[in-house]
């Protein structure tokens, strides 16, 4: 059983899993709005040949005095026969559907319906346009409110730009105040967020790879299943944090706050630990602590110390003889011959 656990756990971080991760998390919402274009465009040339269809059936009845419902029932018999009444009535003669769509007046007037269409598409792209100036404006804002700390048109900015399904990637927000943001799945890499308040966000699925995170404030954040590879979150404030099943993998956790954190299945190989603070951290795993860089120089509780095996997190008071003082290295001197000058060290 513990083997089959521990291939599931290397084929989720494989980077293959990764990538596919990745495009769940981000690249589908692009693929989404493709499939959304193209199935909008499709019923819009749809819409017009189906009023083009009804109104030839409309002519068509009106001219041979067809019944509208045995049309819409029967609309193969009732053409053939149709046809078949014409080439009687007209003695023979090749007359019938062909010869009708030749003499239709409303294809006669085909450029009206092609002028129909054209609009339809130009009211369309109209609105892509659109769409595209109010993403130009909010990234506008968002430059705009760069110095400042907090800024409601940057905080609607994020999320209105994250919803259309536009990347984050290299976002520069330092200071920022976005208590409360909901970017779930956002591509966030490459940024930069040093210092900025996400105090109970909502960065679930968040692809943060490579970002800077010193100093940042995530207490309550939801951080399920987030891209944190090789971010730097050193100092950062991670108290009460949900980070299971986090990526964070080769990321600077020094002197990072963990207190009440939720670390589990969380992938940690690789990251820097030194001075981390995980007391009182849930669902913490001796064997995923070990694989990290500086484990012994992190804080623990001391039950969880206890099953690490490592040694008490205490600094002793250790003397450093000074440089500019040779010692004597006779074996027979006594203890009390030998300098004892130098710097205390607690």
């Amino acid at each position: 059983m513990q083997t089959l656990t521990n291939l599931s756990t290397a084929l989720t971080r494989s980077p293959v899993s990764r990538r596919v991760g990745y495009w769940m998390r981000v690249r589908r919402r692009k693929f989404f709005q493709f499939i959304t274009g193209t199935a909008n465009f499709a019923l819009t040339v749809g819409s017009v040949l189906l009023a083009l269809g009804a109104a030839l059936s409309l002519e068509f009845a009106i001219q041979y005095r067809v019944d509208l419902k045995d049309l819409i029932k029967a609309p193969d018999a009732t053409i053939a026969q149709v046809v078949e009444d014409v080439r009687i009535r007209a003695d023979g003669s090749e007359i019938g559907i062909l010869t009708f769509l030749k003499d239709s007046i409303i294809l006669d007037n085909v450029e009206g319906v092609s002028i129909i269409t054209a609009m339809v598409l130009f009211l369309r792209k109209g609105r892509q346009e659109e769409k595209r100036q109010a993403h130009y404006m909010a990234w506008l804002m968002i430059d705009i409110a760069y110095e400042k700390e907090t800024s409601y048109a940057r905080f609607q900015a994020l999320q209105d730009l994250h919803t259309d399904g536009l990347s984050l990637k290299g976002l520069d927000a330092p200071n920022a105040d976005l208590i409360g943001i909901d970017l779930d799945g956002a591509d966030l890499h490459q940024a930069t967020l040093k210092n900025a308040k996400l105090m109970r966000a909502n960065l679930r699925r968040v692809q943060l790879d490579c970002a800077n995170l010193q100093q940042v404030d995530l207490q309550q954040a939801n951080l399920r299943d987030a891209g944190l590879l090789n971010a730097n979150l050193s100092g950062a404030h991670l108290g009460g944090t949900d980070l299971s099943r986090a990526d964070l993998r080769n990321a600077n956790l020094q002197n990072a706050d963990l207190l009440f954190a939720n670390l589990k299945d969380v992938a940690i190989a690789g990251a820097d630990l030194a001075g981390a603070n995980f007391r009182r951290a849930r669902n913490l795993d001796p064997n995923q602590i070990k694989q990290a860089k500086n484990w012994e120089l992190a804080i623990f509780d001391d039950a969880f110390r206890h099953r690490l095996k490592a040694p008490s997190h205490r600094f002793q008071p250790r003397i450093v003889p000074v440089a500019d003082r040779s010692l004597t290295t006779d074996s027979s001197a006594s203890q009390s011959e030998r300098p004892t000058s130098g710097v205390r060290l607690d």
